[in-house]
C-alpha cells in the first residue's frame, strides 16, 4: 500500500526529528575522533534508546500525542539524551549544550516564525560570544565549534516549523471533533423528527440506533435495542427477503417488505439503504427507512378513524343506488309506465350514484392509507400486464370512458422484466393519471402515450414509465400542491364533476408504499408527463 510521505504527517515528523538529534551526535563526535572507540558504545546505547522512544511515540495515538503534555515529556527526553550524548563527548565546559536546548525550546514555543528566527539569532550569537569569552581568541576556535553555528540556527528554526505543524494538527483535530460531535447532534435530531421509522445498524444488522418512530413501531426503546440484533427487534413480523439474504446482498438499496399476521397485523414497506464497501470500516454500514412505521395517535388517529368510518358507510348506499337504478333501467315493464322525462332523471340518478361511488371509493382507499391499514401484497408482474389492468379500470369509470382516446403504447414495454409490486395499487395508480388525462383535456383529439424508460436498469434494480397526455396542463399555481394536499380545478375551468382532489394524493402514497416514486413535468396549455419509478423483480438477478 502506498504510504504518503508529507510534512504534516506524524511519521514524517518523528523520523525528521530523529535525523537531526543523530546529526547532533555526529557533530559531538566528529570533535573528539581520538576517544571514538571508548565512547561508542554509551553514545550507540543512547541512539538505541532515542529510536525506541521514537518508535513508542509513532505507535502512539495521533489525538493523544498531541496533547501539550505529552509533548512536554518528549521534548524532556530529548533534551535527556542529547546532553548524555554532549557530555560524553564534549564534558561540561567545553560546549555549552544547553543552549541548543534553550534555542530548540524557544523556538518551538514561539508564536510565531519571526519570533522562532529572533530566539534562534540570539542563541547564535550568544554561543559565539560564550565561546570566544572561553577560548580568548578566535584563532582557538576549533572549525567544528563554527561549524555548529549554523547548525544551531537552522536546528531552532526546524523545531518551530514541526512545532506549529504538530500544533496546527492538533487545533485541526479538535475542530473536526467538535465539528464531529455538532455534525452528530444534527444528525440525531433529523432521525428523531423524521416521520418514517430509522434504523441504522452494522453490517451483521445489530442495532446502532433507532428513531422515536421505529422505537413506537417495534416496541422498543433505543437503549434497549442497541446491539441487539434486528431479527431480534422487529420479532414477530416476516420478512419478504430472508434477513441471511438481505445481509448477503451486494446491492445498494434493497427494497422488501415486512408482515405481520397475528391478532394485530401490519404491514411495512423497508427499503434498506448499504453502504459501498469502503476501504476503512464504515461508521454506519446501513440504514433501514421504514415507512408508515408508526401508527397515528392523539387527534389525527381520531380523525383517519372518522374518515375511514364514513366513507365506509357512504360506498354501500351508492354501490346500492346505483344498482337499483340499473335494475329498474333493464325493466321493461316499469320503463313502459313512466314518462321520458322520468327515464332521463332515472338514467342521471344511476349516473351520479356510480360517480358517488367512484369517488367514495378514493376516499375510502385515501382513509385506509392514511390509517396505515392499507394491506400490499407484493406480486412480479409485467409492466403490460398492468397497463391492460388499468386501461380496463378507466373504461369503468363513469362520465370518463375512453371512447375516442387514442391510446399509444409503446411496443418496447413488453421486452421490460417483471415488476415486483402491489398489483391492484399500482393498478389504481395508473388509472388515476390515466382518468386525469381523459378528464382534463379539452381537446378536440385527446391523446395518451405510455412508454418505459429501461436505460437505467443495470445497477438501480427499477425501471420508470411514463404516461403523457396532450391535454391543458396543470395550471403553474397549483403543481407544487397535487401530491400533498386534495386539489381540484374549478368548475368551470374544466369538467363538470371535478371530484375530491385526492387522485394524485392517493397516486403518490400508493406509489411510495410500493417502494417506488413519482414526479411529473407539465407545461399549461399544452400537456402533462406523469413519470414513476417501481422496483424490478429481486429474482430478476441478471437485470441487478
Amino acid at each position: 500500500m502506498k504510504t504518503t510521505f508529507n510534512i504534516g504527517n506524524k511519521a514524517t515528523v518523528l523520523i525528521i526529528r530523529f535525523i537531526i538529534s543523530i546529526l547532533l551526535v555526529i557533530f559531538m563526535l566528529y570533535s573528539t575522533i581520538n576517544s571514538v572507540s571508548t565512547l561508542l558504545k554509551p553514545v550507540i546505547m543512547l541512539i538505541g534508546a532515542h529510536f525506541i522512544s521514537q518508535v513508542i511515540v509513532l505507535l502512539l495515538n495521533e489525538k493523544f500525542l498531541l496533547k501539550p503534555y505529552i509533548q512536554m515529556t518528549i521534548f524532556v527526553f530529548d533534551v535527556a539524551v542529547l546532553s548524555a550524548a554532549i557530555y560524553l563527548t564534549q564534558g561540561f565546559n567545553q560546549d555549552l549544550y544547553l543552549i541548543y536546548f534553550l534555542t530548540i525550546f524557544m523556538a518551538s514555543i514561539a508564536r510565531s516564525t519571526m519570533q522562532a528566527l529572533l530566539a534562534s539569532f540570539i542563541s547564535t550569537v550568544f554561543y559565539l560570544g560564550v565561546t570566544y569569552f572561553i577560548t580568548g581568541t578566535p584563532e582557538k576556535i576549533e572549525p567544528i565549534v563554527l561549524l555548529r553555528v549554523p547548525f544551531l540556527f537552522l536546528t531552532g528554526l526546524s523545531s518551530h516549523y514541526f512545532a506549529a505543524k504538530l500544533g496546527r494538527k492538533h487545533e485541526e483535530l479538535e475542530n473536526l471533533e467538535q465539528s464531529g460531535k455538532a455534525f452528530e447532534s444534527r444528525m440525531l435530531a433529523l432521525l428523531d423528527s423524521v416521520s418514517d421509522g430509522i434504523i441504522i445498524t452494522d453490517s451483521d444488522f445489530n442495532v446502532i440506533r433507532m428513531n422515536p418512530e421505529a422505537e413506537k413501531a417495534f416496541k422498543t426503546k433505543n437503549e434497549n435495542a442497541h446491539g441487539r440484533n434486528v431479527a431480534e427487534i422487529t420479532h414477530g413480523y416476516t420478512p419478504s427477503v430472508p434477513w441471511k439474504e438481505l445481509q448477503n446482498r451486494k446491492t445498494q438499496a434493497v427494497r422488501f417488505d415486512l408482515k405481520r399476521v397475528n391478532t394485530d397485523p401490519a404491514f411495512l414497506s423497508v427499503l434498506l439503504s448499504k453502504t459501498p464497501e469502503p476501504k476503512r470500516k464504515s461508521l454506519i454500514p446501513q440504514i433501514m427507512i421504514i415507512k408508515n412505521a408508526a401508527g397515528s395517535g392523539g387527534n389525527d388517529g381520531y380523525i383517519k378513524n372518522f374518515l375511514l368510518s364514513v366513507t365506509r358507510s357512504l360506498s354501500k348506499p351508492a354501490t346500492a343506488i346505483a344498482k337499483y337504478t340499473e335494475f329498474i333501467s333493464n325493466d321493461a315493464d316499469i320503463l313502459n309506465k313512466i314518462d321520458e322525462n322520468s327515464r332521463s332523471l332515472l338514467l342521471s340518478i344511476r349516473e351520479k350514484a356510480l360517480m358517488l361511488s367512484h369517488i367514495s371509493d378514493k376516499l375510502f382507499k385515501f382513509s385506509l392509507i392514511e390509517s396505515g391499514a392499507l394491506n400490499i401484497k407484493r406480486e412480479d408482474i409485467t409492466l403490460m400486464q398492468l397497463i391492460n389492468d388499468a386501461l380496463q379500470s378507466v373504461k369503468n369509470i363513469p362520465d370518463c370512458g375512453l371512447q375516442g382516446v387514442k391510446i399509444r403504447v409503446d411496443d418496447s414495454l413488453n421486452a421490460v422484466p417483471h415488476l415486483n409490486i402491489d398489483r391492484v395499487s399500482i393498478t389504481e395508480a395508473l388509472s388515476n393519471i390515466i382518468e386525469n388525462a381523459v378528464k382534463y383535456n379539452n381537446k378536440q383529439e385527446k391523446e395518451i402515450w405510455i412508454r418505459g424508460n429501461n436505460e437505467n436498469i443495470a445497477g438501480t434494480n427499477q425501471i420508470e414509465i411514463e404516461v403523457s397526455d396532450n391535454g391543458s396542463g396543470i395550471p403553474a399555481e397549483i403543481q407544487t400542491q397535487i401530491f400533498n394536499e386534495p386539489v381540484t380545478f374549478r368548475k368551470d375551468d374544466r369538467i363538470q364533476n371535478p371530484g375530491t382532489g385526492v387522485g394524485l394524493v392517493i397516486c403518490r402514497k400508493l406509489v411510495e408504499l410500493n417502494g417506488g416514486k413519482i414526479r411529473f413535468e407539465s407545461t399549461p396549455g399544452e400537456g402533462t408527463k406523469f413519470i414513476i419509478t417501481l422496483p424490478l423483480s429481486l429474482s430478476m438477478g441478471k437485470y441487478i
